[in-house]
């Protein structure tokens, strides 16, 4: 679509802003599909007169992959309606109980698409290690994808049935995401993670993995706590010391909400576009 929409304005002289969200090229896939997506931008990248990228991860990827130079570039953060996010709690009509899941439980959950980049199987085989650690922990996966059933099958295998609770395509996962004791992204590649900011306004301890945009967000033992990609025993061990440790984990919910207000509200990203885009208004030449 990011293709379509530039070659498009040829010819038309209007200035053109491309944000794309997250490289394709980056995203684990085959070689060659990498390959030809990164081709993709290189050829589109003259008919581009601004980037505006959502996280410095996305802006490193640019530079080191030769698609534009650093001035054509600008970083805007991601953000989330903070306003909405509190109107959707007043009037949410989801429980643990309507799950299935008893009031006093500690509640482990992920908010994703269940297919191979949200990793539900390490969070599965995560949630096989911590179940009979943690006293009556239990496990949240909101969403759905093209590995349910086998994820399903897993959790199975795993002795997991009755301790773990697949909600299916949701309207409203915040409300979901409210319930968790705390938060987990365990992303093989991420362009942003804004679920993360989310996390951190319902004042959730998050634990995540450490790639691509993720520690634009979070900070190791600062607002959440990273590990490696596909590291089950690490990830065990963080969501373990989180529960043990209520010290580190208020202290994590405290910073992740100043974090969030500060720099992940959408109003700055509204902001931000605007006075970009008014300054190029004013620019004689563009380029």
């Amino acid at each position: 679509a990011g293709g379509i929409g530039r070659i498009a304005n040829i010819g038309t002289g209007i200035p053109l802003v491309y944000n794309p969200h997250g490289w394709a090229f980056n995203m684990k896939r085959s070689s060659l599909k990498s390959h030809i997506y990164l081709w993709l931008e290189r050829m589109l990248a003259p008919l581009t007169t601004r980037y505006i990228v959502i996280s410095n991860y996305e802006k490193l990827s640019a530079i080191q992959k030769h698609i534009a130079n650093v001035s054509k570039i600008k970083v805007i953060f991601n953000g989330i309606s903070i306003e909405n996010i509190e109107q959707l709690l007043k009037h949410s009509l989801v429980t643990r109980t309507l799950l299935d899941i008893p009031d006093d439980a500690y509640v482990i959950g992920m908010v994703g698409r269940i297919s191979a980049q949200k990793a539900p199987d390490i969070f599965v085989r995560v949630a096989a290690i911590l179940k009979d650690m943690i006293p009556n922990a239990y496990f949240l996966i909101v969403g759905d994808g093209e590995q349910r059933g086998e994820i399903e099958r897993l959790a199975e295998e795993l002795g997991l049935t009755g301790r773990i609770v697949i909600t299916g395509w949701v309207d409203n996962p915040i409300a979901y995401a409210n319930l968790f004791d705390q938060a987990v992204l365990l992303s093989r590649w991420e362009g942003f993670g804004l679920v993360l900011a989310e996390y951190m306004k319902l004042g959730k301890a998050i634990v995540a993995t450490e790639v691509d945009a993720i520690p634009d967000l979070i900070t190791d033992q600062v607002n959440g706590l990273l590990v490696e990609m596909d590291n089950v025993e690490q990830a065990a061990k963080a969501i373990k010391e989180l529960f043990y440790n209520e010290k580190l984990k208020q202290k994590i919910i405290s910073n992740s909400l100043m974090r969030v207000n500060a720099f992940f509200n959408i109003e700055r990203v509204a902001t931000e576009h605007t006075s970009l885009f008014i300054k190029m208004l004013n620019m004689k030449n563009f380029e």
